[in-house]
């Protein structure tokens, strides 16, 4: 949880340490590739990881030998009782160790990723002597591909023209913490370190938001004593969509919204509550001015004390922007499928009834069909409106049959009050359906959830 509040923090005082001019410029690598060092260091790692975990935290798990890998091998993937953050933050975060290891030394977007999955399958079938975890395989190999992209791009705006901005120390703080592999590979190799502190790269606008202000509950079923909340809210706006560009490449432009609840209540059982919603094109089409049909991933982690939602997803998506003369309309849909999803529920309850082993897990997972909508309308009189409505249907097939349909619809409305500085309020509803057939007191389940959170903005 510390890592991931510390990450939300490093995040929405991105721009501050990091801005220059409003063309800020990031751009892939432009040294020859180094073959074999992403190989050496991912080799390398795992290997100093898992002796770590042995000799200094004498975790027995970590005890490898050639028996272990043969019984790893011959059992395949099984599953394991980690935390929902481990699994969906944690082990992404990791993969992108393995991502960037290979994206810092010159390599593609697209030549990274395999990378990212032999880091991962090394581990799982040689760096522990429990069975390989199907949880792990995905949400490192996804997650890390996700995470891994972003981090780089981020670290390479804060480190562009590294020579004549201000704030040296912090602006290289940042990017290590966010991006290690990258500032590791820069400080090894002097063309790397130079291609990361250019000022001769390719130009790609950034615009942030961060709110503050707190919650207030209208609504709840089911979900026990939910209390009011501080909210921290930084949204970050990477490259431009509709830009008319003759080559697109993976994460040109992407959208990253995290938001941190603060939970003072004396009884709370966590006082932190991080969520990660973000999104960002593979491939652009544009089939006429300001209509693009894009391919997209998404991740989304959502964590606090009413529900849990993590999903690795692929769309396609259709997008549109109008100008008229007092605003400005941008929308999207996005329609495609869970690679790998998970969702809270109540079924863990049972489980832990009928087995004769405690089930750790307080989630469940699987694949599905994912649906997103989205729209701006913005006045430069009347302010901002935001409309957001995401639905994740899962299919669960591992620890019990059923199905778990979650859906949040999003309202926020922010009116400008001085220069870049804006008061608003959100209009936040959850719902949840979920049916488990085989289980009798679990065949059709219904919960809701709604709150206001009022705003404090600003842009930058």
């Amino acid at each position: 949880m510390k890592a991931i509040v510390l990450l939300f923090l490093l995040l929405f005082n991105l721009n501050l340490i990091g801005q220059s001019n409003k063309s800020d410029t990031i751009s892939s690598a432009e040294f020859p590739r180094y073959k074999w060092l992403p190989k050496v260091e991912i080799f390398t790692s795992n290997i100093l990881l898992n002796r770590f975990d042995l000799y200094i935290l004498k975790a027995e798990w970590a005890d490898v030998n050639p028996a272990s890998w043969y019984n790893n091998i011959k059992s395949g993937f099984s599953t394991d009782g980690d935390k929902f953050g481990t699994n969906f933050f944690g082990h992404p975060l990791n993969g992108s160790y393995y991502f960037n290891a290979a994206r810092s030394s010159g390599y593609s977007y697209w030549a990274s990723i395999p990378h990212s999955l032999a880091g991962s399958l090394m581990w799982e079938f040689f760096g522990e002597t429990e069975p390989a975890s199907e949880i792990d395989i995905n949400t490192t190999t996804y997650g890390g591909i996700y995470i891994g992209e972003i981090v780089h791009r981020l670290s390479r705006y804060l480190m562009r023209d590294h020579k004549s901005r201000k704030n040296k120390f912090l602006r290289t703080a940042t990017a290590t913490i966010l991006d290690p592999m990258t500032q590791f590979n820069g400080w090894l190799h002097k063309d790397i370190r130079d291609s990361l502190r250019s000022s001769n790269q390719e130009k790609f606008p950034i615009f942030s938001l961060l709110s503050i202000g707190g919650t207030l509950l209208i609504r709840s079923e089911e979900f026990g004593n939910v209390h009011p909340k501080a909210h921290v809210n930084y949204s970050l706006f990477y490259g431009d969509l509709f830009r008319d560009k003759k080559k697109f490449k993976p994460f040109d432009t992407f959208l990253l919204r995290t938001w941190l609840d603060i939970d003072f209540h004396p009884d709370a059982e966590r006082r932190f509550l991080v969520n990660i919603a973000s999104s960002a094109p593979l491939w652009r089409k544009i089939v006429a001015r300001h209509n693009v049909f894009t391919i997209s991933q998404h991740y989304d982690y959502l964590n606090n004390d009413i529900f849990k939602i993590g999903s690795l997803a692929l769309t396609a998506d259709y997008s549109l922007k109008r100008q008229y003369d007092n605003f400005s309309f941008i929308g999207s849909a996005n329609l495609g499928f869970i690679l790998f999803g998970s969702s809270s529920s109540e079924v863990v309850q049972i489980l832990n009834e009928l087995s004769p082993l405690e089930f750790v897990r307080d989630y469940v997972y699987g694949r599905g069909v994912i649906f997103k909508v989205q729209s701006v309308l913005n006045s430069n009189n009347a302010g901002r409106l935001t409309l957001s409505y995401s639905n994740w249907r899962i299919n669960i097939v591992k620890d019990a049959s059923g199905k778990e349909a979650s859906a949040i619809f999003q309202l926020m409305y922010y009116y400008p009050i001085a220069d870049k500085i804006d008061l608003g309020f959100e209009l936040f509803q959850y719902r949840r359906d979920a049916a488990y057939p085989e289980i009798s007191q679990l065949e059709n389940i219904t919960k809701r959830y709604f709150e206001i959170k009022y705003l404090a903005s600003i842009r930058f």
